[in-house]
């Protein structure tokens, strides 16, 4: 290898000149200088060879693309423009030196330092390929678009209002009119909605209706002996309803209506009010639609053979608003959800000889009297205070509620347990409480004792109270 001074060649042609290695091509001539920064060969015309002559090579950094240089002396940053082959530079207030660790390992701080410094290079560099003209950008993680704010130098959500109307006009004249046109269309829209009102249609995903036809018309005596006890009405009617139920009810669980909690039953009358031997049966499962047809579907009913099949809705006649029913509420769907959920509850038998859980509960009548109320109405607390001393003897109570305005002076005590409940009645009934001779024993669980007070009785109250307070305030009156 010869040598001179600050130069070295090796036998390959590769040059040692002024601290940098060089290599002329044979084919092309051109000459390439290596890189240490990069660790590649780059031509010596290029930006590189430029800014080894005139800047300090350790100051530079290559970028998405885009040569870096941060001066030293001056704390000043420059950019490489490759429209005008120049060095321009960076209005910076600070020297920021860029991360060049991945974005998984900088914090959110670091980051959007990069980014202003990306910015800025790429507004003064000019673009160097189609990504980077790119000024809104897309994450696939949560749909959202974010658009670059050059003045503010960050990323911002991008306008819903941009994204969901692009032909808005930029002229202001132009956007008032524009807006003016579209609320005019939008009301227009909603008035055709309005016309074009009416009652929709029922998806079948939905439709857990089934369609009777077939019934008999009418019922014979022994099945009017049957039903005899259990409605009181001698109505043929009703009796007919009662037995299309228990045919119905085989199959599944009857779904109620919300509002008036009655059963979703319907026996189709003529004019003269008669049954027309058809009906509709609304199940709470889709799976009960099934079994209907299934079981039903040609059932003999005193001779007469019935058809079950899947209800069709068609509208008849002209769209009554008045006759719309009202929707629920999330509230009432909520409760409705929970009933019919609690309907197919597991749970376990009752074992033979379990007593009910009404029996813990024990109704004691004439506690007080309802003179004894208007005269002073802090009677309840003391009655209530004796109750619970007296009826913890027998057992743990629960609970113990007075029926202030039942006649008969009620009060009900629930025990923990049946047994406890038995003592009490035992001691209860027919003794001397208070002046009063009480009778005990058990809630049936259906009785309610619980009466509303009228509105004349709630006048004569307001107005007892009203009088008492006159006397109170009037002057040389005690209050002891």
């Amino acid at each position: 290898m010869a040598s001179d001074i600050g130069t070295s060649k090796s036998d390959d042609g590769v040059t040692f000149v002024n601290g940098r290695w060089h290599y002329t091509e044979p084919s092309s001539g051109e000459t390439l200088i290596f890189d240490d920064h990069t660790q590649q060969w780059i031509p010596s015309t290029s930006h590189s060879e430029k800014s080894a002559n005139s800047k300090d090579e350790q100051n530079f950094k290559l970028i998405d693309g885009i040569w870096h240089y941060v001066d030293p002396v001056t704390n000043l940053s420059y950019v490489y423009n490759s429209e005008s082959q120049c060095w321009t530079g960076v209005n910076l207030k600070s020297k920021k030196e860029i991360p060049t660790t991945s974005e998984s390992d900088m914090d959110e701080f670091e980051y959007q330092l990069r980014e202003e410094e990306r910015e800025r290079a790429k507004q003064i560099a000019g673009p160097s390929n189609a990504n980077e003209t790119t000024t809104v950008r897309f994450d696939a993680s949560d749909n959202t678009a974010y658009e670059w704010d050059a003045t503010k130098q960050a990323w911002f959500p991008k306008a819903e209002s941009e994204q969901k109307d692009p032909f808005l006009p930029t002229d202001p004249k132009q956007r008032k009119e524009y807006l003016k046109q579209k609320k005019k269309e939008h009301r227009r829209l909603i008035s055709e909605r309005q016309k074009n009102r009416g009652w929709f249609d029922m998806d079948e995903e939905h439709n857990l209706s089934v369609y009777v036809s077939g019934l008999p018309l009418d019922l014979s005596m022994a099945e009017f002996q049957v039903r005899i006890q259990i409605l009181n009405s001698p109505k043929c009617n009703c009796f007919c309803l009662v037995l299309f139920q228990d045919l119905m009810s085989k199959c599944g669980l009857i779904a109620r209506d919300p509002i008036s909690n009655k059963l979703k039953l319907k026996l189709y009358k003529s004019e003269e009010g008669d049954n027309k031997g058809d009906g509709l049966c609304t199940y709470i499962k889709k799976e009960s639609l099934e079994l209907a047809k299934q079981i039903l579907d040609g059932y003999q009913i005193r001779n007469h053979v019935i058809s079950i099949e899947k209800a069709r809705f068609e509208m008849k006649g002209s769209y009554d608003p008045s006759k719309k029913r009202k929707s629920l509420t999330a509230k009432q769907k909520k409760l409705l959800k929970e009933k019919q959920d609690k309907l197919f509850d597991w749970r376990p038998e009752r074992l033979r000889g379990e007593r009910p859980k009404s029996d813990c509960t024990v109704i004691i009548k004439y506690l007080f009297t309802s003179e004894e109320i208007s005269n002073n109405a802090a009677i309840l607390l003391d009655r209530k205070e004796l109750l619970k001393t007296e009826c913890g003897k027998y057992g743990t109570v629960k609970k113990i509620v007075l029926y202030d305005n039942n006649p008969e002076g009620v009060a009900a005590v629930t025990f923990a347990e049946p047994t406890e409940a038995d003592d009490c009645i035992t001691m209860m009934d027919w003794r001397i409480f208070e002046g009063n001779q009480l009778r005990a024993d058990r809630w049936d669980g259906v009785t309610k004792y619980k009466v509303e007070e009228t509105e004349d009785e709630e006048k004569k109250r307001l107005s007892q109270w009203e009088n008492y307070l006159t006397s109170v305030d009037a002057p040389g009156t005690s209050s002891s």
